[in-house]
């Protein structure tokens, strides 16, 4: 009969040597076309539906994350400045990790909630509660 330890190494000899991390949140790569100053954004439509924000409140928040005045046109976000697309995807990201991210659980399976004019970050999968905003 096999120890223990002889069992445990027969088992860590049979695992990969190299283990893949899969993100399963990895946003859309982002669709920029520039003219003249502006800056717009083509695909933000699946981004925002990838984490599941509406364009009201993305607008605002990322906006005053951007420092640039932004508007929607259809499916388009208009950027009023020439912003070059790494800038766009950290400041993307900035806004993901604040206001999408929980910060308990680290998933994205978040919703805004406003009550009583105070908006909160809840997570479905935790149930963590965050104020954002008063």
């Amino acid at each position: 009969m096999k120890s223990y330890i002889e069992m445990l190494n027969e088992i860590y000899e049979k695992l990969p040597k190299k283990v893949e991390t899969i993100d399963r949140y990895k946003l859309p790569q982002l669709e920029i076309e520039y003219k003249g100053n502006k800056t717009i954004i083509k695909n933000i439509e699946k981004i925002l539906n990838f984490i599941r924000r509406d364009k009201k409140n993305f607008k605002k928040t990322f906006s005053r994350i951007l420092g640039v005045q932004i508007n929607f046109e259809g499916n388009e976000l208009i950027i009023n400045a020439n912003v070059s697309k790494q800038v766009i995807e950290n400041k993307i990201n900035e806004y993901v990790n604040k206001f999408v991210i929980c910060e308990v659980c680290q998933k994205p399976e978040t919703v805004l909630e406003e009550e009583n004019n105070i908006l909160y970050l809840r997570c479905l999968a935790c149930g963590y509660r965050k104020i954002l905003r008063e």
